[in-house]
């Protein structure tokens, strides 16, 4: 192989490689916070492989199981999409914390006629935060205070 070819593709490597490390860890609540808030754009705007694709890194689960998420996700969706409406928007609603180690950021996707609940649950073990779990639904009623 000539040396120009093989100096090119070193380069090409060394290009791509941060492309191939490891994302940065979630440290503080600002860093759990940013993360829900790239997931929440990308859901306003439909792309919810790539939402659950944001959150893949700091999601301990098991082989399959997020692809199985996303795929109910993007089929319930679609079911409700006649009665819901298309997405208008989102809305941050609020920050809940239990001690130093536990994380609920709560959020509202507008749609057309009737809201969603996204939650967005954070576990801190022993140094970083990762998420613990993530979901939506309709029940609004559960935004208010009891």
């Amino acid at each position: 192989m000539p040396l120009t070819k093989v100096l090119g593709l070193a380069f090409a490597f060394l290009l791509a490689l941060p492309c191939m490390a490891a994302p940065p860890a979630l440290q503080t609540k600002q860093d759990a916070r940013a993360l829900t808030e790239s997931v929440m754009k990308l859901v306003a705007v439909d792309k919810i492989d790539d939402a659950f694709q944001v959150l893949k890194p700091y999601w301990h689960l098991g082989p399959g199981e997020l692809e199985t998420s996303v795929m109910k996700t993007v089929s319930l969706r679609n079911t409700i999409a006649d009665r819901f409406g298309p997405t208008t928007g989102y809305a941050f609603v609020r920050e809940d914390a239990l001690g130093d180690f536990l994380l609920r950021y709560i959020y509202v996707e507008k749609r057309k006629n009737h809201p969603l609940r996204w939650t967005f649950i954070f576990y801190r073990g022993e140094s970083d935060w990762a998420v613990d779990a993530a979901s939506w639904d309709d029940n609004v009623t559960q935004l208010f205070p009891q």
